[in-house]
């Protein structure tokens, strides 16, 4: 029973994939998004995983010179990180292992107030099962937030205010 219901997830999961590659994520606008550093299990090999999958999705990464930014601090540290570097939104993962397998939460903030915006659940009963869910699950819905998130306007440079 319980298997039959792992297989419908996979099966939905693919299938949602497949209806969003339809969609021109690319074509949208939007910023770069910052992914941050994860948490819980096996944290470097999926941020690394979900990184590639946002790449191959189309979503406009930060650049690898933007300063990191600590996940989960206060809105205003968003905010702020946001509006000096241009960034849009960020996207952050924490991994929990429980006897059904590995569950991913992302959450997704925006630059505008620092504030989750959505968060999405990729499982998998293993790891190699969890990196296929997040394969298939960045597209869609997730891919389709990133890249309608605008960067902040940049603060006025001092000189340009005395200039006028």
């Amino acid at each position: 029973m319980i298997d039959a219901r792992r297989a419908l997830r996979r099966i939905a999961q693919y299938c949602l994939a497949a209806l969003a590659c339809m969609w021109p994520a690319a074509a949208l606008a939007g910023g770069p998004v910052v992914v941050t550093q994860f948490s819980g299990e096996k944290p470097e090999i999926l941020r690394k995983r979900v990184v590639s999958a946002l790449r191959k999705s189309g979503v406009e990464l930060a650049s690898e010179k933007t300063p990191p930014i600590t996940p989960n601090t206060d809105s205003g540290a968003y905010v702020a990180h946001a509006r000096e570097h241009g960034i849009a939104a960020y996207a952050e993962g924490k991994t929990t292992k429980q006897k059904a397998g590995l569950t991913l939460k992302l959450a997704l903030r925006t630059s505008e107030t620092g504030e989750v915006m959505d968060t999405f659940t990729l499982e998998g009963k293993k790891l190699a099962e969890l990196l296929e869910a997040i394969d298939a699950g960045i597209t869609g819905p997730l891919t389709e937030a990133l890249t309608a998130a605008e960067a902040p306007p940049k603060p006025d440079e001092p000189a340009a205010e005395q200039a006028d």
